[in-house]
């Protein structure tokens, strides 16, 4: 729905929407010039990560521009979630 929104608000501001199919996703890491040795043993060192459940009271929206250098990321938007008694 997201999306959808965006790509009607860049048609009204008479601006050309991204043309590849949108696919949603969250980066959660970024490798960069890392041999397939590293990133196996990384990945050996932490695949077996398990956390306990946890409650989630907003989340963001953010922009990632890469440079040469590094990503620069910009939060857009904030979203507050419904409150979930925690009992």
């Amino acid at each position: 729905q997201l999306q959808k929104k965006i790509d009607t608000r860049l048609d009204r501001l008479n601006l050309t929407a991204e043309k590849r199919k949108f696919h949603p996703h969250v980066t959660l890491v970024r490798l960069r010039q890392l041999s397939a040795e590293r990133i196996g043993a990384f990945l050996s060192r932490n695949n077996l990560f398990k956390t306990d459940p946890f409650y989630v009271e907003e989340f963001s929206l953010y922009s990632s521009v890469l440079t040469s250098q590094r990503a620069i990321h910009t939060e857009e938007a904030r979203y507050p979630l419904i409150s979930r008694s925690k009992n």
